[in-house]
């Protein structure tokens, strides 16, 4: 699954911020403990998280953020509608 991440065309910012979001498994994490993991300011691990949700990637269960996989298509409305640049 990483691996389709990376090759997903996502910033390698918002790739690291999915990485370690997936490290957290099932029980998922807070925005406040991945921003201290991933080292990026809270505003910028949340637009990670924003874009990652719109992409199938990443789900939010009451404020805990959980890695998913892909959607089937995310990659096909990428590149027909998001940039890649959106989610960095």
């Amino acid at each position: 699954m990483s691996r389709a991440v990376s090759e997903s065309g996502l910033s390698r910012h918002a790739v690291r911020t999915w990485e370690r979001l997936a490290e957290a498994g099932a029980e998922g994490v807070e925005v406040a403990e991945l921003t201290a993991a991933v080292g990026f300011r809270r505003s910028t691990v949340l637009g990670h998280l924003k874009g990652l949700a719109g992409l199938g990637l990443a789900e939010d269960h009451e404020g805990v953020w959980r890695a998913t996989g892909p959607e089937e298509g995310a990659a096909a409305r990428e590149g027909a509608g998001a940039s890649a640049g959106s989610v960095s």
